[in-house]
């Protein structure tokens, strides 16, 4: 048998500050095939895109019964970027675990990660659509219970001994899951959540935190209940954000775009009740033609760096060897995709260069 030679990976998701591009989701501005099509092969090029112009990670996420086709098979699109790409990590953010079979779960993460020869992190969820979990056969009482099994499989699965407590299984009996995945213990598993007790379980049950769409004080707040779990020594902490970057008329170009993914996720958590601060509050309070909504960063380069800011000194300066990662979607639906390329170029190539020199400096 030929000498495997393990290779490393150069990503730099680890110790630090570092950048992703998130939100390859494959929404589509039609309902074709065809559309749909073309939405699931630009997730690809994209990915590519992003490990061209030097990102650190790029991300797929979770939906499912959505008419825009919201991306279903996330682990599906990783294996692909999997074979594109040769440096970057590859991860979820999100993907909802406990609509998952705990075991299958295990194996295909392991695949994907092999694939890659180890660049995967999977990012979950708790989901709180109840249409999702009807849908799939599961409840959505049952989430958080089903979230802390499916962690318990992927840890004891990794290691290479049988599992025991598997599906109907009798008790004691104990089953081997295969393959072995590439990295040492499993691909590291972050938990995102916006409550104070979903913080706190990430510190718990996982190797990294994912914070939602929050300023830099609701961030702030967030690290301080994480640390007073335990240090964050090893341990990681993302912010994803909702951006777009253009050298002129950004707002415009990216308005309708944004707009439609935005409201789709305020439809969905206004009918979950998940987020009642979310309640009668339009995504685009402040808004106008030519600026957009505080919550969004829209711009030039320059425009974004400055807002953007806050973000990458606070998650430099992580208390402990704690690693800090800043990750961007850039990419809408029915706008150019010419547009939406240069919107990842521009960030990737000015932008990040930039908040890696302030974060830098900000701790000398």
């Amino acid at each position: 048998m030929p000498t495997v030679e393990r290779l490393d990976h150069g990503g730099a998701v680890g110790r630090g500050l570092s950048f992703g591009l998130s939100g390859l989701a494959a929404q589509a501005a039609g309902t074709t095939a065809l559309d749909y099509h073309a939405e699931l092969r630009a997730v690809i090029d994209l990915a590519v895109l992003a490990e061209e112009h030097g990102l650190d990670a790029v991300w797929t996420c979770e939906h499912h019964f959505s008419e825009d086709g919201f991306l279903p098979a996330p682990l599906v699109v990783l294996g692909a970027i999997a074979e594109r790409t040769e440096r970057v990590t590859i991860g979820t953010d999100i993907m909802l675990a406990p609509m998952w079979d705990p075991v299958r779960l295990t194996e295909e993460a392991a695949v994907v990660d092999q694939l890659s020869s180890g660049r995967v992190v999977l990012g979950f969820g708790a989901g709180y659509r109840d249409a999702e979990f009807e849908g799939l056969g599961f409840r959505r009482a049952d989430r958080v219970k089903r979230m802390v099994e499916c962690i318990r499989v992927l840890r004891e699965g990794w290691s290479g001994k049988p599992v025991e407590g598997l599906g109907v299984s009798r008790p004691g009996t104990a089953l081997p899951i295969t393959p072995l995945p590439y990295q040492d213990g499993g691909p590291p598993l972050w938990l995102g959540g916006f409550v104070e007790a979903a913080v706190r379980r990430a510190r718990r049950l996982c190797d990294g935190y994912i914070a939602p769409q929050i300023g830099p004080g609701g961030l702030r707040k967030r690290i301080a209940w994480l640390h007073d779990e335990a240090p964050l020594d090893g341990f990681a902490v993302a912010m994803s954000i909702i951006a777009f970057v253009a050298a002129k008329d950004a707002w415009r170009t990216v308005r309708p775009g944004m707009a439609l993914t935005e409201a789709q996720y305020r439809k969905w958590q206004q009918e979950a009740g998940d987020l009642p601060e979310l309640q009668g509050k339009a995504w685009d309070a402040g808004a106008t033609d030519d600026r957009p909504p505080a919550a969004v960063v829209v711009g030039t380069p320059a425009d974004c760096i400055e807002m953007l800011r806050p973000f990458a000194e606070i998650l430099a300066g992580l208390p402990g060897d704690g690693a800090g990662h800043l990750t961007a979607r850039l990419t809408y639906p029915g706008i150019d995709p010419a547009a939406n390329r240069e919107s990842v170029r521009l960030f990737a190539d000015e932008v990040v260069p930039a908040l890696r020199e302030l974060a830098h400096a900000s701790r000398t």
